[in-house]
């Protein structure tokens, strides 16, 4: 406290004096020794016994009028892909508004957003039902709807932004990943080449990887990326060309993450984000959005 005052007193004087350039050297160190102190405070406190949980986090993509209601529609869209099957009918849109805190006309505006990007139907008299992993569900070859437009390009952009960090998250988190994460992802990418369904191999990846992640900022942002990429469904099944699911890949990214070897499984995941985000700029500008054309790539 005498080191506070005196240096209070020398801030004074400098500040009447207009000294400047003296009252920040000063401010500097009298941060520097705070800091410093504060260190050796620490120093001296017992370890907790168990870990500190970490500070809840959440990453809003919309967080002002009138695009809340979009950010609300992402929330739903990670409930729904990770709690609901095909055919399941949602909660009613009251039960909804009370479990997000926000009002009902937001419900019903997010709602037919998923409504426009083919994930829900509306059932006259019964709810609002899931139609993600339909067989019957029709193809959309024009994107003029607004809310489409909006969720496709949101998509795109979440994906050119995945696409560029996908290889240095990969070569940070992969080294430290136990066994037990290694042989559960493997087990996931193995039933992928039994199945065929290679079209999964992306998410499985990126999902272990932001599971991983030790920061809980971080890691909430990495979730929220890979919701957006549920923004994509319309693009399944348009035209001109398929989105590229290659077993070549599978089996490359399965191999590297046996060997623990962080520079090839990264190199491979940017190489089938490369190809994602190519072929679904080619839909969306086919498809009648032209606003994808803008979305470049930096050198990789």
């Amino acid at each position: 406290m005498t080191y506070l005052k005196k240096a209070t007193s020398e801030i004074l004087a400098l500040r009447k004096a207009c000294e400047y350039d003296e009252l920040k050297e000063l401010l500097v160190r009298l941060y520097e020794r705070q800091i410093e102190a504060m260190h050796l405070y620490y120093d001296t406190l017992p370890r907790p016994e168990q870990p500190i949980p970490p500070i809840p986090y959440e990453w809003n993509y919309f967080s002002e009028r009138p695009l809340v209601h979009f950010n609300l529609a992402v929330k739903l869209l990670r409930q729904i892909y990770s709690s609901y099957a095909n055919q399941a009918y949602l909660p009613p849109f009251t039960a909804l508004a009370k479990q997000y805190s926000v009002p009902l006309i937001t419900v019903r505006r997010a709602m037919k957003i998923l409504s426009d990007i083919g994930v829900v139907e509306t059932i006259v008299g019964k709810g609002t039902r899931v139609l993600i992993g339909s067989d019957t569900a029709a193809a959309i070859s024009d994107f003029s709807n607004p809310n489409l437009k909006r969720a496709l390009l949101q998509y795109l952009q979440s994906t050119q932004i995945i696409l560029v960090i996908c290889k240095d998250v990969a070569r940070s988190i992969l080294p430290g990943l136990s066994d037990s994460s290694i042989q559960s992802t493997a087990a996931w990418l193995r039933n992928v080449q039994n199945s065929g369904d290679y079209y999964m191999t992306f998410g499985i990846c990126f999902d272990m990887l932001h599971e991983k992640e030790q920061s809980p900022a971080l890691r909430e942002i990495l979730g929220g990326l890979m919701c957006c990429q549920y923004l994509g469904y319309p693009l399944y099944g348009t035209k001109p060309r398929a989105l590229i699911f290659s077993p070549r890949s599978t089996a490359v990214l399965l191999k590297s993450l046996e060997e623990k070897d962080a520079g090839v499984f990264g190199a491979e995941m940017q190489r089938l984000a490369l190809d994602i985000f190519q072929a679904a700029k080619e839909k969306m500008i086919a498809g009648g959005i032209p606003e994808a054309e803008a979305l470049v790539l930096p050198p990789l």
